[in-house]
């Protein structure tokens, strides 16, 4: 139900607020949301005489120097973020004290066995988690649509 303007405002103070709360320590220069909000964001008009959307506007004038809107599925509602929401991650792209993965065993595969009249191949892949050196450049937020 929000304006475009209001819509615009939130996403510039959401990839703002690292580097303006930690004094310029701090930045984020990309933006990770779900396919909904960008969606939303694609299609609403900067205003009613306006052919640009917000997210062109946004993606133009943001001081942050972000050029695109990526999207993962992660961020939506059920997975971890709570009902109803979706998640809009600023972060700090390309840079390995962001924001790193945790893989301590690669895919592997085990040898195919023949059960029946069918091969079956097992792979299996541990995963660590997530490790991020310098937490402050990176910004969760939840937002209804």
């Amino acid at each position: 139900t929000a304006t475009a303007d209001a819509m615009i405002a939130e996403l510039m103070s959401i990839v703002n607020y690292a580097e303006e709360n930690s004094e310029g320590v701090f930045f984020s220069n990309a933006l990770l949301t779900t396919s909904t909000v960008r969606n939303l964001l694609a299609n609403t008009p900067r205003s009613a005489n306006s052919d640009v959307s917000a997210l062109e506007w946004f993606l133009k004038n943001n001081t942050a120097g972000i050029t695109s809107v990526d999207v993962a599925r992660e961020l939506q509602s059920g997975t971890g973020i709570p009902a109803g929401s979706h998640a809009i991650l600023a972060y700090r792209k390309n840079d390995e004290d962001a924001i790193r993965l945790i893989v301590p065993q690669p895919f592997t595969t085990l040898p195919t066995q023949r059960i029946g009249v069918e091969d079956i191949t097992i792979a299996y892949q541990s995963f660590g988690g997530v490790v991020m050196p310098d937490v402050g450049n990176n910004l969760l937020a939840f937002v209804t649509v």
